[in-house]
């Protein structure tokens, strides 16, 4: 899988497979922290805060953590802690699940 590699603005251990965003303050990144929004892309390794994070960007395959369940081939949105839900009229859509899962699970999924 390929990635690109961004500074960490906040400590992101055990984060792998959320939604990440840029912060425009610092010009590094950080966890989507608003429901249904855009992402920068998915988080696929972890580190501290100021360490190099690798990020799956648009058009990708990253495993990504979901909340609560999703259907193969839907379509799919941040909650308000950066993982990814089932995507809602009013949301922006940043993946679509390459297979089935459950709360908590990684499933692939391609980012948009």
């Amino acid at each position: 899988m390929a990635k690109k590699s961004f500074i960490a603005g906040v400590d992101l251990t055990d984060k792998i497979g959320y939604a990440i965003i840029a912060d425009n303050s610092t010009g590094k990144v950080k966890l989507a922290g608003t429901a249904g929004v855009g992402c920068l892309g998915i988080l696929m390794n972890d580190g501290k805060a100021d360490a190099s994070v690798g990020v799956a960007m648009v058009g990708e395959v990253t495993k990504a953590k979901i909340a609560g369940t999703v259907a193969f081939g839907g379509l799919l949105a941040t909650d308000a802690n950066g993982k990814l839900v089932a995507l809602t009229s009013d949301d922006v859509a940043v993946a679509k699940a390459l297979q089935a899962g459950a709360s908590g699970d990684l499933i692939y999924v391609v980012v948009l």
